[in-house]
């Protein structure tokens, strides 16, 4: 468990397992966990001027960087409030992973957190999901069964269990 103002430090690249670490106040939580290259940032309470700063060290914490996570999924759904400085937040950590090249998707929040977004226009600039499985692309089927034949010359044809025991097919983000 840590305390207010401590900073969750992940350094060296993902794990090769999960972590959890958390922050909290009276009245705020962040949870954060990983696996492989994805992190996934829980929060729970009131985002607000008090407790906007935790938000910040558990992303100042991720090794956020080629050889680090990739991929940061910010969960809304436990907020109670967000005010003006929550949402520059969102901004200015979407803008981060744009600069910086790794890949941010927000969990929407219940009703009033998203007619806040609304209202302020940002869900028009993020990368809003309803739940962290949506980031999960379903299997892909073709059409139609492809043969050897109707591949154009020199493409080759793979066997699908081949690729998924490569770790390829199936949307396995790693």
């Amino acid at each position: 468990m840590r305390h207010v103002g401590e900073t969750p430090h992940l350094s060296g690249g993902p794990p090769d397992g999960s972590h959890t670490a958390h922050i909290e106040c009276s009245e705020f939580e962040v949870r954060l966990r990983t696996h492989r290259r994805t992190a996934l940032i829980e929060l729970f309470g009131e985002l607000d001027l008090a407790t906007v700063r935790q938000v910040a060290n558990a992303f100042d914490g991720l090794a956020l960087d080629p050889e680090g996570f990739s991929h940061v999924v910010l969960d809304l759904r436990g907020l109670t409030f967000m005010d003006v400085t929550g949402i520059h937040e969102l901004v200015r950590q979407s803008n981060d992973a744009h600069q910086n090249q790794h890949n941010l998707a927000i969990v929407r929040g219940d009703a009033p957190i998203n007619r806040l977004m609304a209202i302020t226009a940002v869900d028009a600039l993020l990368v809003l999901v309803e739940t962290p499985e949506d980031l999960i692309p379903p299997i892909a089927t073709p059409t139609r069964p492809l043969t050897s034949g109707s591949l154009p010359r020199g493409q080759i044809l793979l066997d699908a269990t081949a690729l998924s025991g490569a770790g390829i097919a199936g949307g396995n983000c790693g």
